[in-house]
């Protein structure tokens, strides 16, 4: 049993034994209230972002929402208890105290939910890892509907994470099945990195509040792909090649799968073949991109775990969207978001772009189809691409 499994069942005794006492009515009271004050905040959401922004605008809604929500809860604890007071039938005190126990049950189980919803959704660490690692947790996450955006929101903003949300639940466990998947050796390494480096390039953003940096990769004549969120909200993107910056038109800027393809005039890093085919578990390669603080070129071993069809919310939290990703035992830093994943024979089979929540050696990376068929929207494309809103 985890650490949280054990804040779970303290929470749910004690929820329980406080229903009992004040009973039904004045519990369900608080629950509908609170309840009905999140489900507004939820609502209103993208009525306060879109015209105050991502930063700004969240702000306000967490406090608009958390503070209805209070209120609401008291007033719902008002009425019960006024409700309460006026039942004089005296055979009713047991059966109002045992549907107490049972909604504070219930709204334990809501809280502790929401509140690890939060905390799995920011960056990895020891409290993630044991919110993650809840067996509790995971089987109310199993029967309840997809976290709000709201929630998993809060949760990339305390762990920092500029990506897009992986999963609209709890990451899924790491696998583990009998055959371990061994990482690269340094033989296989230097080989992807020598197919990939004249073709990795860094991907500066300017217009945004400090600016962003990434990675990304060169896939055709004068086209590179990268994230989404490594250009959110810029005026002016840059491919900086043999240290010289060039100037790049997005042409393709989807926010859901978090993927960017730029034009770049001029570009002259040779192109990699993207693969065809999706990759087992147990492919090896080397993570290849600029990472910060240095921002120097940088070769990481990786090897496939498994690949996924995972669930989770666009840059912006406004809709779910499906991603067929592989999950990765290699090393993700900031800066290096949109570099490639690169095996020996030279070919891309993905596009870094998240690190695990719950252990932070798990690396994610977008699976090539998806890109491919990008890539060729942009060769199609005349016109550019908004670049959508600065990210928080």
């Amino acid at each position: 049993m985890s650490l949280a499994d054990v804040v779970v069942v303290a929470a749910l005794a004690g929820c329980m034994f406080v229903g009992w006492r004040i009973g039904g009515l004045v519990v369900g009271g608080f629950v509908i209230g609170f309840g009905g004050g999140l489900a507004l905040g939820t609502a209103y959401a993208p009525l306060v972002t879109g015209p105050l922004g991502q930063g700004s605008g969240f702000a306000v809604v967490v406090l608009l929402t958390f503070g209805t929500a209070t209120l609401l809860a008291v007033a719902g604890y008002q009425l019960g208890g006024m409700l309460r007071s006026r039942v004089s039938e005296p055979n009713a005190e047991i059966p109002d105290a045992a549907l107490g126990m049972a909604v504070g049950g219930v709204a334990a189980l809501g809280l502790v939910w929401v509140f690890g919803s939060t905390l799995a959704a920011g960056a990895a660490g020891p409290v993630s890892s044991s919110v993650s690692g809840s067996a509790l947790l995971r089987a109310v996450d199993q029967v309840l509907p997809p976290a709000p955006p709201l929630i998993t929101q809060v949760g990339r903003h305390l762990g920092d994470r500029p990506g897009p949300s992986l999963f609209s639940g709890f990451e899924p466990p790491r696998p583990e099945p009998p055959q371990p998947a061994e990482l690269p050796d340094q033989a296989e390494v230097t080989t992807a990195s020598e197919a990939g480096r004249a073709s990795t390039v860094q991907i500066i953003a300017r217009g945004c509040p400090g600016g962003s940096a990434g990675s990304g990769v060169a896939v055709a004549d004068e086209t590179v792909v990268t994230n989404a969120h490594v250009i959110a909200g810029s005026d002016r993107t840059f491919v900086v090649e043999q240290g010289d910056e060039r100037l790049a038109t997005p042409l393709v800027y989807d926010a859901q799968l978090d993927l960017a393809v730029l034009r770049v005039p001029g570009l002259a890093a040779p192109s990699l073949p993207l693969a065809d085919d999706l990759r087992q578990r147990g492919a090896v390669g080397a993570a290849l991109g600029y990472p910060e603080p240095e921002r120097n070129y940088e070769a990481s071993p990786a090897v496939v775990l498994d690949r996924l069809l995972a669930r989770g919310y666009g840059l912006y939290n406004q809709e779910l969207v499906d991603r067929r990703i592989y999950r990765l035992n290699a090393a993700v830093r900031p800066g290096g978001s949109g570099g490639p994943l690169v095996t020996p024979d030279g070919a891309v089979i993905g596009l870094m772009f998240a690190r695990g929540g719950t252990h932070p050696e798990i690396g994610y990376a977008l699976s090539t189809p998806a890109i491919r068929e990008r890539v060729q929207t942009a060769r199609q494309a005349s016109d550019p691409a908004s670049t959508g809103a600065c990210l928080p």
